[in-house]
């Protein structure tokens, strides 16, 4: 069993401030947002995890958010869990 989790902050005049409510799900590349693991937020502390049970789970993700669209959007990160597997792995990317 592997544990992912993150906090989500931005900065304003050089000050982070928490983004606590935010929807953030884990999505395999080529996945969608309904399908994506979804991040739970501990007591409004702007700190998201979740749990991934399995190895065959692991690999390569996608970090998505719903601050800019309230259907999901890449937030430009992404986030490697346990051993890497084929599936985290984009045609043509080596």
């Amino acid at each position: 069993m592997f544990k992912y989790g993150i906090s989500y902050f931005i900065m304003e005049e050089g000050v982070h401030k928490p983004q606590s409510g935010v929807d953030i799900r884990l999505l395999r590349p080529g996945d969608d947002w309904q399908s994506g693991t979804k991040l739970i937020e501990t007591e409004n502390s702007s700190y998201y995890d979740c749990l991934i049970e399995t190895e065959a789970d692991c690999g390569i993700y996608d970090i998505w958010d719903n601050r800019g669209n309230p259907n999901g959007s890449f937030s430009g990160k992404t986030c490697t869990i346990g051993k890497l597997d084929a599936r985290g792995l984009l045609n043509d990317c080596i």
